[in-house]
């Protein structure tokens, strides 16, 4: 019975591993291995009389007979010839269903599992595709987005320059000559002026009545601002004359004009580099000199190549050969001089004459 419940659950190991890996198919299997052991029960009944199953103290089978493989199929039962009847008892069936049963269970419950993993794979693989295609789509918005945004600015600030030039062209319209004049001096000194400055700079163009009637008409217009400070008045432009949105306008154009200046400083660096190479250059004059040798070197060499080609030259073999005799007469001039200067001087001894006086006499 041990031995038959050790194969049992070799087989079902093996079962359980087919199961999971196929994914489907327990519901047949289960039923495959409830109609072989009825049929090893019917075969049981049939040899009570002759058969028992039992192993021995030593753990070994003897007398070893197999029953029919047909009706076995996958697991041969081996028996002994005994005389005793087998013994299977409820208790033993009922604990081998219920481990088949619990081992079942475990094995569908693995199965679900296991396809519930799969599709959480699915479902979070599909979402990062999603995802992605979003964050794609997003992209794109936000790249056509900012495009758009900065091409609204730019038409917003095209459009607020001219708004400004035509409000100044309007303003300029509405006035006078002189009221013009006074408006732009305002304009462009943008700061508080007093009576006795205004009266200064418009002297002999207007007189004090007529600028003061000025004022107080560019006043009421909301152009400038007049404010009496210890009994002086004090002048200044309206400051909603000037567009706040001007100075976003010229820092961006500084900031174009800062960039512009430092390339044109990087030209400047570069063509004074270059133009003292050409400093470093060779004047005409120079070149002229050098021109002249280089002519008057030219028609040396050509001299000498035709005087090659006549055969006029000497070889290096003649130039070696008058130097070693150039060197043996330098000798013998050396010996003979040598000669003379002994012979002058035993004359000169043996005649008490000095040497000088000797070859003044010889005209030597």
């Amino acid at each position: 019975m041990h031995k038959e419940e050790d194969e049992f659950s070799q087989d079902f190991d093996s079962i359980s591993s087919i199961v999971r890996v196929q994914g489907d198919g327990i519901e047949a299997l289960d039923e495959e291995y409830m109609k072989e052991d009825a049929i090893i029960e019917k075969e049981l009944d049939m040899k009570e009389d002759e058969v028992s199953i039992e192993l021995s103290d030593s753990g070994s089978l003897e007398e070893i007979i197999p029953i029919k493989r047909g009706a076995i199929k996958r697991r041969p039962v081996r028996i002994l010839r005994k005389t005793a009847k087998p013994k299977i008892d409820e208790d033993t069936k009922k604990k081998e269903t219920r481990q088949r049963q619990v081992r079942l269970r475990n094995s569908k419950e693995n199965l679900q599992d296991i396809r519930q993993d799969s599709t959480k794979e699915d479902s979070r693989q599909d979402s990062t595709k999603e995802n992605t295609q979003e964050d794609s789509t997003k992209e794109n918005t936000q790249e056509d987005s900012t495009k758009e945004n900065t091409q609204e600015n730019s038409i917003k600030e095209d459009s607020k320059d001219d708004n400004n030039i035509n409000s100044f062209n309007n303003i300029n319209n509405n006035l006078t000559d002189d009221e013009k004049k006074i408006f732009d001096f305002f304009f462009n000194i943008n700061r508080p002026v007093s009576s006795a400055e205004l009266l200064l700079n418009f002297k002999k163009q207007i007189s004090n009545t007529l600028l003061q009637n000025i004022c107080t008409n560019l006043e009421s217009k909301n152009l400038i601002i007049i404010k009496l400070y210890s009994k002086t008045k004090i002048f200044m432009i309206n400051p909603s004359v000037f567009d706040m949105s001007e100075q976003d306008t010229n820092k961006q154009r500084l900031k174009d004009l800062s960039t512009e200046n430092e390339t044109l400083k990087k030209e400047y660096t570069s063509l004074i580099n270059e133009l003292k190479s050409y400093k470093n250059m060779e004047t005409e004059e120079e070149l002229d000199e050098k021109i002249s040798k280089m002519k008057s070197r030219l028609e040396i060499l050509q001299e000498r190549v035709k005087c090659r080609e006549r055969g006029e030259l000497i070889s290096k073999k003649e130039i070696e050969e008058y130097i070693q005799k150039n060197k043996k007469m330098m000798k013998i001039k050396k010996e003979r001089s040598k000669m003379k200067n002994e012979m002058i001087e035993t004359i000169c001894e043996n005649m008490n004459i000095k040497k000088r006086d000797l070859i003044e006499e010889l005209d030597l």
